[in-house]
């Protein structure tokens, strides 16, 4: 099975429609602490997608103060945030949409593997 450890193996097997893979490390802890994506309304999506969409724009200075923001403005955590601005918010989104995600906890080693399977209709 196909294992995944960064951004761009991610962005390549969704766009490649892979039906099966693992997301493991760090990459896995920001796809979880991001879940919360998929039930953002239409203002939150749209207040969310602008304040990323500037944070090139005022070099960084928008994420300080819009963070905060849209944290009370969506609800998601700062951590949630972090994590979607990270990993890009379209990824997300259709990563919950088209993905089955399965969240494994290894006690022992206090790691997070997530494995994302396409549902068969």
């Amino acid at each position: 099975m196909l294992v995944i450890t960064t951004k761009e193996e991610l962005e390549k097997a969704v766009k490649n429609k892979e039906p099966e893979f693992i997301v493991k490390g760090e990459l896995a802890e920001q796809i979880k602490k991001s879940k919360k994506v998929k039930n953002l309304g239409k203002f939150s999506l749209l207040a969310l997608s602008a304040s990323i969409a500037a944070i090139p724009f005022t070099g960084g200075s928008s994420a300080a103060v819009g963070v905060a923001t849209l944290s009370a403005t969506t609800g998601l955590s700062i951590a949630a945030l972090t994590a979607i601005i990270c990993l890009g918010l379209t990824l997300l989104i259709n990563l919950h949409k088209e993905y089955d995600l399965e969240y494994e906890y290894d006690l022992i080693k206090f790691t997070l593997k997530i494995k994302l399977t396409k549902p068969k209709n």
